[in-house]
């Protein structure tokens, strides 16, 4: 596995290598968090599992020497005499990936904003308490922190946290009264918390393309990196056990063709989010079709699956009448339906029927996964769109249901298609995935609320 990071002063990761390392290695007193390579975040260094919740093994990377030394913060705090003095030994274990990558990993993993703002809201009114208990109100002074404490919106945390992490990247950042490690601004809300929510909060004012970096020294000397650990690496690099366990997120979709398309176009176009997320398997003989999903997704509550589940529906009116059954129908919190995006382009597409050929809006009428294959595979010959041919009337929705002619055709040439970009990378660029984007942003959604 390559490792991420400044090649030349690299340590191939492995169970041996990481035992040698443990007697030189640094005590951390502190483990910090960087953009960019400046800090933008520091708390007291104790054993945080859930950072192998959304790293993964092969974004682990040793740095030596003069590599190592800015992210020493926690080793030697502002002792640049120390540092120096050390530099020759310095070796420090990180993980290093791009924002991106562990923005969708946190959304996946249910760390969206709902989750921090439900948590802001209880930190918050603990601070409240707390410094109201401890003032008893006697001061006028300690009342005016107090309210504007209480009433501090997230959404002007946000902002507050937002320019901290500008300040942090440029160099700006206060230190705290400790003298030598940096302020939390009002990151501090969040210091004792997993740091999984702490990230996710961080990443919230983080470009795409920035470079992430977590210093791991804790998790090395726990030996949680070694090779011969207790790792399930399919879903980071933790263990599925205990009360820090997780288990992958359970998609439903309507059939075989749905789960392949999607399972593989997570794998081809965000490969990061492959071992996070599991499609039903519809070929271990579970049947196809809007109301099987249904039926599948009120066994799976009946039985009290605990997994994250979000039922992905068809875009059509089979799809919309199917799921009024689950209006009656009490779901897990952990539960969620949802169906593929509307598509702009859609709302002028070709279709025929008993009235003949007519371009209309087919979004909510026929929008089966075909319809988000890309238009390089729903052209015909001639580079016309295959049109829609209306089918029968859903009295429920009261609305007809529309179906793409030439169906076998059009999943013939995705697959076609996938086989390529499989073959050759490459030439993704220059083939029509947008609308199977469309799909999986609004999957990440779904999951960052559950």
């Amino acid at each position: 596995m390559a490792p991420i990071g400044p090649s030349s002063l690299q340590i191939t990761v492995s169970g041996l290598a990481i035992t040698e390392m443990h007697e030189r290695m640094p005590r951390t007193w502190y483990k910090s968090i960087f953009i960019n390579g400046r800090e933008v975040f520091s708390y007291r260094d104790e054993l945080h599992p859930e950072t192998t919740y959304y790293f993964q093994l092969d974004e682990l990377v040793w740095l030596r020497g003069e590599e190592a030394a800015p992210f020493a913060l926690g080793v030697y705090g502002r002792d640049e005499e120390r540092l120096q003095a050390d530099l020759p030994d310095l070796e420090l274990p990180l993980f290093s990936a791009k924002a991106r990558v562990l923005r969708e990993r946190l959304q996946v993993l249910g760390y969206g904003e709902p989750m921090m703002h439900g948590v802001f809201d209880v930190l918050r009114q603990i601070h409240v308490d707390t410094w109201t208990g401890v003032t008893g109100g006697a001061d006028e002074d300690d009342l005016e922190q107090v309210m504007s404490y209480q009433e501090y919106a997230f959404e002007d945390w946000v902002g507050d946290v937002k320019e901290h992490i500008r300040l942090k990247r440029t160099g700006k950042g206060a230190l705290n009264d400790v003298g030598y490690l940096p302020s939390l601004g009002p990151l501090h809300l969040f210091e004792s918390m997993d740091e999984r929510l702490v990230m996710a909060v961080i990443l919230l004012s983080v470009e795409d393309d920035a470079d992430v970096w977590v210093e791991a020294s804790e998790l090395a000397e726990s030996r949680w990196l070694d090779d011969d650990a207790e790792h399930d690496e399919d879903v980071g690099t933790a263990a599925i056990n205990g009360e820090h366990g997780i288990v992958p997120a359970i998609v439903i979709t309507e059939g075989t063709f749905d789960a392949f398309v999607l399972s593989n176009a997570l794998a081809l176009l965000r490969p990061h989010l492959k071992p996070y997320i599991r499609f039903l398997d519809y070929d271990m003989g579970n049947e196809g079709g809007a109301s099987a999903a249904v039926r599948m997704l009120k066994s799976f509550a009946a039985a009290g699956i605990a997994n994250r589940i979000v039922a992905l529906f068809d875009n059509d009116s089979a799809a919309y009448e199917a799921v009024i059954a689950l209006d009656q129908v009490r779901l897990p919190k952990n539960y969620r339906v949802a169906h593929y995006p509307d598509l702009e382009w859609a709302r002028a597409y070709p279709t025929f029927g008993p009235q003949g050929n007519t371009v209309m809006d087919v979004n909510r009428l026929a929008g089966s996964v075909e319809l988000y294959l890309g238009t390089d595979v729903l052209a015909d010959d001639n580079g016309r769109l295959r049109p829609v041919q209306w089918k029968g009337y859903m009295g429920k929705v009261k609305s007809y249901q529309g179906e793409l002619v030439d169906k076998a055709i059009v999943q013939r040439a995705f697959r076609d298609k996938l086989k390529l970009a499989h073959a050759n990378p490459e030439v993704v660029a220059s083939q029509d995935w947008a609308d199977i984007e469309l799909i999986l942003d609004h999957l990440l959604r779904e999951l960052s609320t559950v």
